[in-house]
């Protein structure tokens, strides 16, 4: 039995933390999931947000010079954005004191609209690049 499939049941069943980064990793170079896979994904980054683990993570990060973003998509008007830390922390802290637990459409810079190019896919450099400029100056 791999490794991985070790570590994968070790996260599903026993719910180790480490088990489950570890896993959650594993699944970050995957293209498909399946749907119990999905459903673990989804489960655990509620956890560890709910717990500020992914926002601490995101600005030890940019910390140490890396630019830690989101791609969020707008069903309602099939948009995507890309969201810097910067951006998202205040609205992350408000929520965690008991605030709106979402950030507005309006909020969203038109800007750092990720276009879909060829309806094929995402070109989200495009939308980093403006981000990396404006940061420059």
């Amino acid at each position: 039995e791999p490794l991985i499939v070790k570590i994968e049941k070790e996260a599903m069943y026993a719910k180790d933390d480490v088990m489950v980064l570890a896993t959650l990793r594993y699944y970050s170079k995957e293209d498909r999931f399946a749907d119990k896979q999905r459903e673990f994904i989804e489960m655990n980054l509620e956890k560890f947000a709910g717990e500020g683990m992914i926002l601490a993570f995101m600005k030890d990060f940019s910390k140490q010079g890396g630019i830690a973003f989101l791609i969020v998509y707008f069903r309602k008007y099939d948009e995507y954005y890309f969201l810097p830390i910067s951006t998202l922390a205040p609205f992350y802290e408000e929520a965690r004191n008991g605030g709106r637990k979402s950030i507005p459409y309006e909020k969203f810079d038109k800007k750092y609209q990720i276009p879909i190019e060829e309806g094929l896919y995402l070109h989200y450099l495009k939308a980093l690049e403006q981000y990396m400029r404006e940061m420059e100056d």
